[in-house]
């Protein structure tokens, strides 16, 4: 089921828009996932490119980004939850400039922690997000966009690690 679902999600975003994607049209045959709309493979499958050519509207949903680089040339309408699931995740987009005053980071929530599984990130304009070990070697990397974010580490064994937040903010988290 998966790969079918996979195949029709790249010939999906394969084909180009004039009025931009929303995940709302391309999920709906597709009730059983988790997610509202999960785009790549397995993160350790072939990587791949995906360029959406139009603006993407969240809509509030939440787009788990697996083994695949997203691009979007248009811009992020509405708000929604981008989900890191691969260390290979990437998101670009290009349809506006980003600034980050350092008063927004002053809103900026991480939680839980101690974490188990997901790291979630609330902030205005999140732009990057890296963590570190207690050694200082960068574990994950994501390039990103919006203010909802979630990072996978069950991967991960329990102990303390660092996120860095648009190379401005460093956070502990203790993973249990």
């Amino acid at each position: 089921m998966k790969a079918i679902f996979y195949i029709l999600l790249f010939f999906s975003l394969s084909i180009k828009a004039q009025g931009g994607y929303s995940p709302e049209v391309l999920k709906q045959n597709l009730a059983d996932l988790q997610v509202d709309l999960s785009v790549g493979n397995a993160c350790d499958s072939a990587f791949a490119l995906i360029d959406l050519p139009g603006d993407l509207d969240m809509n509030n949903y939440s787009i788990e980004i697996m083994h695949v680089h997203l691009v979007v040339q248009g811009n992020i309408i509405n708000e929604g939850t981008f989900i890191y699931n691969c260390d290979t995740s990437i998101l670009e987009v290009f349809g506006g400039t980003l600034s980050t005053p350092d008063n927004d980071m002053d809103n900026l929530k991480i939680y839980p922690n101690p974490v188990i599984d997901e790291i979630n990130i609330k902030g205005i304009n999140v732009t990057s997000l890296e963590l570190y070990d207690i050694y200082g070697r960068l574990l994950k990397n994501y390039k990103t966009f919006g203010q909802l974010h979630k990072i996978m580490v069950s991967d991960l064994a329990a102990g303390v690690y660092f996120l860095r937040v648009n190379d401005t903010v460093t956070k502990k988290i203790v993973k249990r």
